[in-house]
């Protein structure tokens, strides 16, 4: 299963500077995706947050659980996670890797050249295009095991987007759980 995630940002964007709501839902109707945005504050300094994409639960079956890879939502077979299991892909476990370079599609292909081993040894990189990637929460390890991961992406002339990871109890495959953007204003 799977099924394309497109978010017209600039359309979007538009319609709720100025004060319009916009839902989009491309997902089928039993999705576990939640794909919704709320109007930001206009005419003050501070904008609310905007979610572009949540996931609702990760205590379903791993085969169930929606993964968003550069603006596709589609769901793992059972093949990626034994693969993972036996050592392929380790990248998918790595929370840099799935929070920034999965969602590149919101900021820019050229983010995919940001080296996630420099990212372990700082919480703030900027790229060349001045994008600022900060992780903002307190490294979230439970019995030595990473398993959350938020971080902060601001882009110029767009704003700050805020993604959230987490492993699911099951598997140490990394999945967006949550995608929201503060407009610059």
């Amino acid at each position: 299963m799977k099924f394309k995630f497109v978010i017209p940002i600039l359309v979007t964007a538009s319609l709720l500077t100025a004060g319009c709501q916009a839902t989009t839902s491309n997902a089928p109707k039993q999705s576990n995706v939640t794909e919704s945005s709320a109007s930001p504050t206009v005419g003050t300094a501070k904008r609310n947050p905007i979610l572009l994409y949540s996931v609702v639960d990760l205590k379903i079956p791993l085969t169930s659980i929606p993964y968003y890879s550069r603006g596709e939502v589609s769901v793992l077979p059972e093949t990626t996670f034994k693969q993972y299991d036996e050592g392929h892909m380790p990248t998918l476990g790595d929370s840099f890797t799935c929070a920034v370079i999965k969602t590149s599609n919101l900021t820019s292909e050229d983010i995919v050249n940001v080296n996630p081993s420099e990212a372990k040894n700082t919480n703030t990189i900027t790229t060349k295009e001045g994008i600022l990637i900060k992780r903002i929460d307190k490294n979230t390890f439970i019995d030595g095991d990473e398993r959350k991961a938020e971080y902060d992406i601001t882009v110029p002339d767009v704003g700050k987007y805020s993604i959230s990871a987490e492993k699911p109890a099951e598997t140490d495959i990394f999945f967006i759980t949550k995608i929201s953007l503060v407009m610059k204003g």
